[in-house]
């Protein structure tokens, strides 16, 4: 019997009327006429306040305002923005949540500042619940980028190139390696076009996938002692390359961060197939980079130094038409003499979801690398 007691006591409450309950209702009901009645009150406010601006129009004082025929009026620091009315006399920041129209002609792509993006108009956020362990981020007031990107990367390089090993053979000979064959340090041009996605999988870890392509191309002298008998003459052969192939890989970035300063350390592995070859080129990158976070009304983003390490490795071949040979095969592994060099960059957010990128490089290799990211 005592066991049942309990059920019967919670169906008893819920069956008989609550004065509490009662009283609460009464309460909500008092609040909701209340409600309607200042609604009212506000929407004859907001009336005058658009006839106001009809009568007397305010000069823009936003440095990113482009406003209708209303006007606008004052804006404050957490945005310009706020300040702006549309032909119903609401404000811009509240109706872009639902979709921005013409009515409203001060609204614009840098909703940064309103913690918005005009990319929310087309393209939709995620929510996959990543990364994980955000709350340690949330904790410590940091800010933690949107956790899926997609980025579209040009890099223009000049680096200087060693030989290793050189191998040449005829119609009638093999290819073998020479000896006496001597190949200055010469320059190699490269450029490429790479889409990339990335995923931040906890606060501090980053992993990415890249495809793209690269063009490759640059000359070289190559000098032959006693080739093919010993008492055949000295001869310079000059090679020049241009290679088109497709590359692929990946690679993860490790951050740490304050508010204001951050340090990272990127590596990636990639590989390219040139059409023209039968081998491949393969790419071993580290990066270590150190900035600052900017964090101003009129630019959010961040600057940073660092150096690069690169370690690649590739076999060019070619057939050439020499005098007095015929036609040869010749085979040129390559290297980089100098796998280091300094870099300089940084990224300016848009918005919270566009990005875009610049690093230049210094040193064992010169380069440009630009790019714009999307987050979702």
């Amino acid at each position: 019997m005592k066991k049942f007691l309990p059920v019967c006591i919670f169906l008893l409450l819920n069956a008989v009327p609550n004065p509490a309950n009662q009283k609460a209702n009464a309460a909500d009901r008092l609040f909701a006429d209340w409600q309607s009645k200042l609604s009212l009150l506000n929407g004859s406010l907001i009336a005058q306040s658009s006839s106001t601006h009809q009568n007397q129009h305010i000069t823009p004082v936003s440095y990113n305002m482009q406003c209708d025929s209303l006007g606008c009026a004052a804006c404050d620091d957490s945005g310009c923005d706020r300040g702006c009315c549309d032909s119903s006399g609401q404000y811009c920041d509240s109706a872009y949540r639902s979709g921005r129209s013409s009515r409203c002609g001060c609204c614009s792509c840098l909703q940064w500042y309103d913690g918005g993006s005009c990319l929310d108009d087309c393209l939709p956020r995620t929510d996959i619940g990543l990364p994980l362990l955000s709350s340690m981020a949330d904790d410590r007031g940091v800010t933690l980028p949107l956790p899926v990107g997609t980025s579209l990367v040009a890099t223009f390089m000049k680096r200087n190139v060693a030989v290793s090993e050189v191998r040449i053979g005829t119609a009638t000979l093999p290819l073998r390696k020479i000896e006496r064959a001597i190949v200055n340090p010469f320059v190699s041009n490269a450029e490429n076009q790479i889409a990339r996605a990335d995923l931040w999988v906890l606060p501090c870890l980053n992993v990415y996938g890249l495809a793209g392509h690269t063009h490759s191309y640059g000359s070289l002298i190559l000098d032959v002692e006693d080739f093919p008998l010993t008492t055949s003459p000295d001869r310079q052969i000059p090679i020049s390359f241009e290679l088109n192939g497709f590359t692929y890989g990946g690679g993860a970035t490790a951050a740490i961060g304050t508010k204001n300063y951050f340090a990272a350390l990127d590596l990636n592995y990639s590989k390219t197939d040139f059409n023209e070859l039968d081998n491949t080129l393969s790419a071993l990158v580290v990066t270590p980079r150190f900035g600052a976070i900017i964090d101003r009304k009129y630019f959010k983003g961040e600057v940073h130094v660092g150096v690069m390490y690169q370690d690649t490795k590739q076999t060019v071949e070619v057939l050439l038409e020499e005098p007095g040979l015929g036609q040869i095969a010749v085979e040129v592994d390559q290297y980089e003499p100098d796998p280091w060099n300094l870099l300089f960059g940084g990224l300016w957010g848009i918005d919270e979801r566009l990005q875009l990128m610049i690093e230049a490089g210094v040193g064992g290799r010169e380069y440009l690398i630009t790019g714009a990211t999307v987050r979702f």
